[in-house]
């Protein structure tokens, strides 16, 4: 799978373009990991990457944002185990934590070597980080659904319905300052 990410990466000229491959294709990875660790029962799919996989948004987002649904699944240490198993399986260097101190808690995995191998960085020892979030006392009236996403890799996703994504991107504006 890093072959496949690689060869993906360099058959792109715009280095940050292939930046943006590199990362969508550890986004879809990181996703297919936590369907199959069922944390799709627990968790719904949200924000800007959402809109990206789902709805196929031309605007690129590097986080992956989620809503805590029910908390009778709810495990995410274990979910980042699994998920550090499964990309270090497929070749990648693989570090992932994880910080539950806070209402959104965040995960973070960071891989090593690849920007050096897709020839965007000097320093092997640079990574590519991507940040999970998960609200977990998010606002209430988010309709769910669930669709079958092939990006990179074939998984089942528990998101948010449209009018409620594009809710929470307002509420996301408002609110920020």
């Amino acid at each position: 799978m890093k072959d496949e990410a690689l060869a993906l990466a360099r058959a792109t000229a715009d280095p940050a373009r292939r930046l943006n491959v590199l990362r969508e294709y550890l986004q879809a990875l990181i996703l297919r990991s936590l369907h199959e660790s069922e944390a799709f029962q627990a968790l719904a799919f949200v924000g800007g990457t959402a809109l990206h996989f789902l709805y196929d948004l031309r605007r690129f987002s590097e986080d992956l944002d989620f809503s805590q649904v029910t908390g009778e699944t709810f495990a995410p240490l274990k979910w980042m185990g699994k998920l550090k198993r499964d990309l270090t399986l497929a070749g990648f260097e693989t570090l992932a934590t994880w910080n539950a101190h806070k209402t959104v808690q965040i995960g973070w995995v960071r891989i090593g070597g690849l920007l050096k191998a897709a020839g965007l960085a000097e320093l092997p020892a640079q990574k590519l980080s991507i940040k999970l979030e998960v609200d977990t006392r998010p606002p209430a009236g988010g309709q769910c659904e669930r669709r079958v996403v092939t990006r990179h890799a074939t998984f089942l996703l528990q998101h948010y319905d449209l009018p409620s994504l594009m809710a929470g991107k307002l509420h996301a504006l408002v609110t920020s300052a």
